[in-house]
């Protein structure tokens, strides 16, 4: 099964809230993904999985690396201010909170 497929099942599992069996298929869609440009959108997903799952310090370090691959990413900006916010650490989360208002998200 290809990355993308491993991305869509793990969405699937998201949504219906089997949070741990998203999180595997988001690993699985990582780990297939090489040097793809969704790798960045792969973790910024899981980082939302575990954010929900309540595990904030890989959700941060998840959503940390998708910014490191894609600056762009303001879903993984938001969810990077969520893990430090839940972590405790307010000044960090302003500054990400900072960061994800001076990048415009798309136009719904």
């Amino acid at each position: 099964m290809a990355a993308e497929a491993h991305n869509a099942c793990a969405n699937a599992l998201l949504a219906d809230g089997f949070l741990d069996d998203a999180v595997l298929a988001y690993t699985r869609a990582i780990n297939l993904a090489g040097g793809l440009p969704r790798l960045a959108v792969y973790y910024s997903n899981r980082s939302q999985s575990r954010l929900k799952l309540e595990e904030h310090q890989l959700a941060g370090h998840d959503a940390a690396f998708a910014l490191s691959l894609d600056p762009t990413l303001w879903k993984a900006r938001l969810r990077l201010m969520r893990a430090l916010e839940a972590l405790g650490r307010s000044g960090s989360a302003s500054d990400a909170a900072r960061a994800l208002l001076a990048a415009s998200p798309p136009a719904a």
